[in-house]
């Protein structure tokens, strides 16, 4: 983190409109860094900010909720992993409908991204016409799900096998868990 907050200070320091970062996500929670830089921005510096490849997805999707001015997507089939077209940001997430007042739900588990249970989840918030999205968490790691979950207001999140599983043990066993009715199928 010292290196980007350096980074960070020198590309503001040369007064910008906009500075971007776009880093390679290696886990789930490097997007979720990318989306709290993203909305650290100074009002008259914006910041553009996701994670790439298939642990970026979400970042690429939440960005423009975390306050900045754009994603970037393809025009037709994605050409890299974790990138969407157009057509899935503004049909299947409707980023153009949200703001920073969204409500976001996820779908977590391995395989997360373009799994046909998040293409429905966003169906039903589309036709109930919410300030809302559900995007994928690609992680097994539940411990790393939990850490998220933790700086980050999530109005509900399904899980998949074998976090699911995992979750429902935990929970048997007694350990100290978020919210049961943060963990919901939809």
């Amino acid at each position: 983190m010292i290196l980007r907050d350096e980074l960070t200070g020198k590309m503001e320091a040369l007064v910008p409109r906009a500075i971007k970062v776009v880093p390679t996500a290696k886990s789930l929670s490097h997007s979720f860094q990318m989306l709290n830089w993203v909305s650290d921005a100074k009002p008259e510096i914006s910041r553009i900010g996701f994670a790439m490849g298939v642990y970026g997805t979400s970042s690429r999707i939440l960005t423009t909720v975390f306050g900045a001015p754009i994603t970037y997507a393809s025009f037709g089939a994605a050409v890299a992993p974790g990138q969407l077209s157009m057509n899935e940001l503004q049909e299947l997430f409707k980023i153009q409908d949200l703001n920073r007042e969204a409500q976001i739900y996820a779908y977590a588990g391995k395989e997360a991204n373009g799994s046909p249970q998040l293409e429905s989840m966003n169906r039903k918030l589309k036709m109930q016409n919410h300030n809302a999205v559900c995007v994928p968490l690609e992680t097994d790691d539940l411990d790393e799900l939990m850490a998220i979950t933790e700086k980050i207001s999530f109005a509900g999140i399904q899980l998949a096998s074998p976090l699911k599983e995992l979750y429902e043990k935990q929970l048997a066993q007694s350990k100290p868990l978020p919210t049961h009715s943060l963990f919901q199928d939809f």
